[in-house]
Parts: C-alpha cells; structure tokens; sequence
C-alpha cells in the first residue's frame, strides 16, 4: 500500500464486505479498526455490546446510567442491578453468571444515578430475593450500599480473632492526638441542659427496658420451631442455631419471629403460639 490511509480504506470495505460474527457475518474481529478515525478513546463502544443496547449519537451523555435485568431461559428474572451503561455486560465482579445469549438482558437508561437506584429498589422489591422467597439472586435489597445484606452466619476463625486481638492489643493514641485532644476539650464545662440531655438519651424509655426483658427472656425460653419440611424442634434459639448449623440460621431473624415481627426465618417458624407477659 501507498500510505497507511489507503491500507484503512481497503480494511474498512472488506470489513463491510464480510461482516463481524457479532453482526451476522463471517469475521471474528473484535475491533471495527476501519472506524478508528471516527472515534474518540474513551468513547468508542465494545462491539461485545449488542447493536439494540448501544448509544446513539449523544445519547450516552443524555443518560449515562441504566437498570438491567438478567432473565434465565424462561424468561424469569434472576438478577437485578444498576450502574454505568456498560456495567450489564461487565462479567467482572459479580455473584451471577451473565446471560451469554443478549436477549436475556433488558436495559432501562436513565438520566441520573439517583433514577437507577431508585428504580432498582422497585425492581427488588418486586420480584424479591431468594432469601426472601422471590426470584432474585440479589444480596442486598438495592440502592446505596450493601442494603439488607446477610452474612449467612459467618463468623471469623480462632486463628483471625486472634490477630484482630494483637493488633489491638497495647494500643494507644499518639502524644501528637493526645494533644490534640487535650487542648480541644480542657476548660470546657457542659451546660446543665446538655447533661440533662446526655443523661436522657444513655436511659432507654420503660417501654424500650420491658421490651429489652421480654426479648432477654424469650431468647431463653424453649419454644416449638417447625422446619421447612415439617420437622417440629422444641429448643431455645441458640440451641436451634448448634443443632442445624448447615441452615445458617440467626438469633435475631429467630427473634423477631418469636416476637411476631417476622413471619418466618429461612422457612422455620413457630409450631404453636405462646405468651410471654413481661412487667415494665
């Protein structure tokens, strides 16, 4: 070839010749080099990402963020997320796998970070988790943060609690904080108010103590739990906890199910009704 434009030229009609295989041709390129000219790095787009899925002119700037919906091969929702445009067909970090065929993911873009949290709240809520008995492979309920996460009874091993003691253990605040400390606090006296108010909010209400103490003896108290497949346990919450370690079962999920606050707890409920006065 005579210059490298003309090499570009010839690349781009065999290329419009043939066709990619993500387009229905016959070419495993991974690039559209033919189109380096017209595109801007950080801009260009994956060809992974399906021709319906992909941004048109201006729109990617108009609404940057999206909810996506990941469907089995019944159609069924499995997974719901948020995030950038390109986050639905992102395989990295994640607890699902991603569909490999593209139909089985629906996108909804939308303008503001704000929009797709909020609609991935609805989403959750409803088809819900598994966990929950929905659908969802989710583990939290969406939103910001890791919302309604459970970790499913793990706990740190005896050789890791014992490192997060020594690492804590003798340790002081430097002179420099210390110091700090000192001369932000010394001469300051709190006003009566300000100690009746710390006062009141150290002492739980009467009502807020009884519940405490109902709760403190229900954990106590043996109660008849029936098992997802039927089985009735008579056992205090902690020794359901020791005898089914494998269900991964929580003392304050089980606690909330005595206390009639919950319906069921990972499929145990309660087998009978009980009573429990407590005076305030």
């Amino acid at each position: 070839m005579e210059s490298r434009q003309a090499a570009r030229e010839l690349e781009e009609l065999l290329l419009a010749k043939w066709r990619l295989q993500s387009e229905g041709g016959l070419l495993v390129n991974r690039v559209r080099r033919g189109h380096r000219k017209n595109s801007r790095k950080g801009v260009s787009r994956p060809t992974h990402i399906p021709l319906h899925l992909r941004a048109k002119r201006g729109e990617a700037e108009q609404r940057p963020y999206c909810v996506y919906i990941y469907r089995d091969e019944s159609k069924r929702p499995y997974y719901v997320g948020s995030g950038r445009r390109r986050r639905p067909f992102d395989r990295n970090s994640r607890n699902c796998p991603v569909p490999i065929d593209t139909q089985q993911i629906r996108v909804k873009f939308v303008a503001t970070k704000e929009e797709s949290l909020k609609l991935e709240l609805l989403l959750i809520a409803k088809w819900k988790r598994r966990v929950d008995g929905g659908l969802l492979v989710n583990k939290s309920l969406g939103g910001r943060g890791p919302l309604g996460v459970r970790r499913l009874g793990v706990s740190p091993s005896v050789a890791t609690r014992a490192k997060m003691s020594a690492a804590k253990t003798g340790w002081s605040p430097p002179p420099t904080l210390r110091e700090l400390a000192r001369r932000v606090h010394a001469g300051r006296v709190k006003s009566p108010e300000e100690r009746a108010n710390i006062s009141k909010a150290n002492k739980a209400s009467e009502a807020v103590q009884a519940q405490v103490r109902r709760c403190q003896e229900l954990n106590r108290k043996p109660v008849s739990w029936r098992s997802p497949g039927g089985v009735v346990v008579v056992a205090t919450q902690r020794e359901l906890i020791g005898l089914f370690p494998d269900e991964h079962l929580l003392q304050g999920a089980l606690s909330r199910v005595m206390n009639g606050l919950q319906s069921h707890h990972r499929g145990w409920t309660l087998a009978e009704l009980h009573t429990l006065s407590v005076a305030a």
